[in-house]
């Protein structure tokens, strides 16, 4: 079953959410784009993995590569983290974890990470055997920044 971008992602954030509702294990993708007294755009996008996939953890330690520590001299202006609301009330991780990815600096285009994103992914981001490529010994392909 593929996940589904929400029908109310704005218009700018709807390829990022495209793109991660492609990836195995995405359940669905939902984002919020909201301008500050300037008119920057701040963006994020909110997502749920089935935890239980297995790839799952796969997918949440490359977007927290990608996202947190790609690299020192090249940091991308966004984060990416867990987020849930109050265990007590609602639940387990199973249906209530979600994940986001949120913009740190106003003028980042959501494509602009896509298209940072894609060469340390899988090639083919909907193959769940490519994400687990790393625990057979390598990644699935050579890391363009070592």
């Amino acid at each position: 079953m593929s996940a589904q971008t929400a029908p109310s992602v704005p218009a700018e954030l709807r390829p990022l959410g495209d793109f991660l509702a492609q990836i195995p294990s995405v359940l669905w993708v939902n984002g919020k784009l909201e301008s500050d007294d300037e008119g920057a755009g701040w963006w994020w996008v909110k997502f749920q993995i089935d935890i239980s996939h297995r790839c799952a953890w796969h997918v949440v330690q490359q977007f927290a590569h990608v996202a947190n520590q790609l690299s020192i001299k090249k940091r991308l202006p966004i984060v990416f983290y867990p987020t849930s609301p109050p265990v007590y009330l609602n639940g387990g991780p199973k249906k209530h974890l979600c994940w986001v990815i949120e913009t740190t600096n106003p003028p980042f285009d959501p494509a602009e990470l896509i298209r940072q994103a894609t060469p340390y992914f899988p090639e083919d981001i909907t193959d769940p055997d490519q994400w687990l490529a790393v625990d057979a010994g390598g990644d699935s392909k050579d890391d363009p920044d070592p």
